[in-house]
């Protein structure tokens, strides 16, 4: 099972749940600058929202890019990362940007049980970012 798969997982099971989920959404930050994300959440009874980011491989190149978008959008930002470089994941970590490193846990699912685990850790994170943990 790859990063996308779970994700697409997760995003079923917020939908059941009744959330608002936008894929492939740019946020209009306060600049005005538009930013994409892959996933916006939106908890439909509070009106607050979190942005997703799937990447295969979370690295040092993305860093700069992804703490401009989290301060200019101002809304929680959770990263999905097959792998994440070393370190990476603190400096993000310090402005806000929550990072989910999937690889070694991807690795261990090896049965329908131990994905509907993984799948039900995501979707706390989310509910938690959006105030609904």
């Amino acid at each position: 099972m790859r990063v996308p798969e779970v994700i697409e997982k997760v995003v079923r099971r917020l939908e059941s749940e009744g959330f608002r989920v936008s894929r492939r959404e740019f946020v209009e930050g306060l600049s005005g600058i538009r930013h994409f994300f892959d996933v916006v959440v939106e908890d439909t009874k509070s009106g607050r929202r979190a942005a997703i980011t799937v990447v295969e491989r979370l690295g040092f190149e993305h860093v700069m890019a992804m703490l401009a978008a989290r301060i200019d959008a101002r809304i929680p930002h959770l990263v999905f990362a097959g792998s994440v470089d070393e370190g990476v994941d603190e400096i993000l970590k310090g402005s806000g940007v929550s990072v989910v490193n999937l690889g070694s846990a991807l690795l261990a699912v090896t049965s329908p049980e131990g994905e509907e685990e993984l799948v039900n850790a995501i979707v706390r994170a989310v509910r938690e970012a959006v105030g609904r943990g």
